[in-house]
């Protein structure tokens, strides 16, 4: 009985919180985990590269998000790894890593082959391993910034109140008060010239105080908004922050 085993299985690995799938009388459930039917769903990793004591290794350790350790001398998954760590914190598709898989190989050189099914069990390999997570539903955030950057009203409201605010993975996130301030500019009606005049404006005032750096005094009020909006901006990509502009 599945019911039975699962409480088992709660006992055994210490959960003390059930999660359950509840489905309608006439629909058949299926317990096996089948790659193929992964299609469509999104996959979402960071794997950062550790350092080799030897630059010819074939062999390379990655760090995933959580901390974990994982290694692979297969350079087609190698090319998996990198191109979900762009594309983080987004997600993307098995068809999205295969694709960038077979550009990478064919820009190596290597003689190197795709198998689509194999990827789909890798993918859900690490699933369970906990190295990467998917979702069904396509990815309402952006990396890089629009011409009229906008994030989440409630992470606008949040950045009013303080410096936690939630990402649009439901993630807390704690703030500058510099990207605090940039945040709540964020409602998609600016774009980067009239983020960086309040920037400026701000700096004037003294409600922005940055910390001291090597542009020159002259040339702050010129350079400095730039740098600090386009700064924040790349932080803000890379936390999660930016919603698409539909």
């Amino acid at each position: 009985d599945a019911v039975v085993s699962g409480h088992y299985m709660d006992c055994i690995v210490g959960r003390s919180f059930r999660q359950t799938l509840l489905v309608h009388s006439n629909k058949t459930i299926s317990r096996s985990l089948d790659p193929t039917r992964f299609d469509g769903i999104q996959f979402s990793g960071r794997f950062v590269e550790e350092p080799q004591k030897e630059t010819t290794a074939v062999r390379k350790d990655y760090k995933t998000k959580n901390g974990q350790m994982m290694s692979t001398s297969e350079l087609p998954t190698q090319f998996a790894l990198t191109a979900l760590t762009n594309a983080f914190p987004g997600s993307l598709t098995i068809d999205q890593v295969v694709n960038a898989m077979e550009a990478g190989i064919a820009a190596s050189g290597s003689s190197s082959q795709v198998n689509r099914p194999l990827i789909a069990a890798e993918l859900m390999r690490w699933v369970l391993a906990g190295y990467t997570e998917f979702r069904f539903q396509p990815d309402r955030l952006v990396t890089k910034s629009s011409e009229n950057p906008k994030a989440s009203s409630w992470a606008r409201c949040q950045a009013q109140a303080g410096r936690y605010v939630t990402n649009l993975l439901h993630e807390l996130i704690t703030l500058t008060d510099v990207d605090r301030r940039i945040l709540q500019m964020l409602d998609g009606s600016r774009d980067m010239k009239a983020i960086e005049s309040e920037i400026a404006g701000m700096i004037r005032s003294g409600v922005l105080k940055p910390v001291a750096d090597s542009i020159p005094l002259g040339k702050k009020t010129r350079e400095l908004p730039n740098r600090i909006a386009h700064e924040s901006l790349v932080r803000f990509g890379k936390l999660g922050l930016l919603l698409a502009n539909h």
